[in-house]
């Protein structure tokens, strides 16, 4: 099941007007779970990405993982950089290990109390 849906351009078009951002380097993107309650980022809302933000140790990033779309955390630990989970039992796994992209990292969430506003 894919968790995440691209906004409709309508309501992208609401969002953007009050963002001081360029529209084509950020995606909107509709979370459908509760699978990321750990990010603070919950069923209904909506991602601001930023695809040319900078990369930073901590980043919330959304990224496509063997052709799964997916919240991490990018970190940096020495000379490498791993992908970790909000569960710190869980080790990070480190990048060069995976099939993988970066999509951008989460800037915002903007967090929708009603269905009305994202349907």
């Amino acid at each position: 099941m894919n968790h995440f849906t691209l906004l409709k351009k309508k309501h992208q078009k609401d969002i953007y007007s009050k963002l001081d951002v360029l529209s084509e380097n950020i995606s909107l993107i509709k979370v459908s779970c509760y699978d990321y309650i750990g990010y603070n980022i919950y069923d209904g809302d909506v991602l601001i990405i930023d695809k040319n933000a900078p990369l930073y140790d901590g980043a919330k990033v959304f990224v496509k993982i063997q052709d799964k779309e997916c919240i991490k955390i990018y970190r940096i630990i020495g000379d490498f950089a791993y992908l970790q989970t909000s569960f710190s039992c869980i080790l990070p796994v480190e990048i060069g290990d995976l099939k993988y992209e970066i999509m951008g990292v989460i800037t915002n969430v903007v967090r929708c109390f009603s269905k009305s506003m994202i349907n």
